[in-house]
């Protein structure tokens, strides 16, 4: 009869058995990982076909720095860009917005995602929407006419709309769409001047006398 094997030569026999499995689950673990890498890029590259295909359908008419700041939050944000593409569709359908309107809101949505580094705008929050506005901000001393204020008003009425639909996107009275928290409290901002014009805008009674003298038409008269 031979020899038993000592306890020592037992657990070396194990140690390696040990190792020699561990090292064929890396090899099949590495094998694996390209075909559930590749399965899930596939959907992927087939969705963001088709939201291509939505951007080139919606920007039709629009300028080639609008189409290549979609496909740009595109390759960042799927999930975004897919709800920019059916907000304008609706907006489309509902009131048939303008290009020159299309081409502000996406402009307007798309700084919004990047400032908010591609935030899923679901889950966007109030604080967001404040940051966001809050950026355009002037100092009194860089801008005494508190222009800051226009632009703050033109984009909170952007998001507002927008985040309305999103929110209640179901609801077919368009102006009665429930706002989201996260624009609940967000006011416009009321502007200090009185008139935007200052009385060196103003036309001189010279001035408005040539203008007077070479108007072409006497119906235009009236309105000095």
């Amino acid at each position: 009869m031979g020899s038993s094997p000592t306890p020592g030569a037992l657990c070396m026999d194990s140690l390696e058995d040990l190792l020699s499995i561990k090292n064929q689950n890396k090899i099949v673990q590495s094998l694996q990982d390209p075909l559930t890498e590749a399965k899930t890029a596939t959907p992927n590259k087939e969705r963001k076909e088709e939201i291509k295909k939505e951007i080139y359908l919606i920007c039709k008419h629009q300028k080639q720095f609008i189409i290549k700041s979609l496909k740009k939050l595109l390759e960042n944000s799927i999930e975004n860009t897919k709800i920019i593409c059916d907000y304008i569709i609706a907006e489309q359908n509902e009131i048939n917005i303008k290009e020159s309107t299309k081409e502000g809101k996406i402009k307007v949505l798309a700084d919004f995602i990047i400032f908010n580094n591609y935030k899923n705008l679901e889950i966007i929050t109030k604080v967001d929407v404040l940051s966001y506005l809050n950026k355009y901000r002037k100092d009194e001393q860089v801008d005494p006419e508190h222009r800051w204020i226009g632009t703050w008003n033109n984009r909170h009425l952007i998001s507002n709309k927008f985040f309305r639909w999103l929110n209640d996107s179901d609801n077919p009275d368009i102006k009665n769409r429930k706002a989201p928290a996260c624009m609940k409290g967000v006011k416009r901002l009321s502007r200090k001047e009185v008139s935007r014009y200052k009385p060196s805008d103003l036309w001189t009674a010279r001035e408005s006398e040539v203008f007077l003298k070479y108007c072409p038409s006497k119906r235009d008269s009236p309105f000095l």
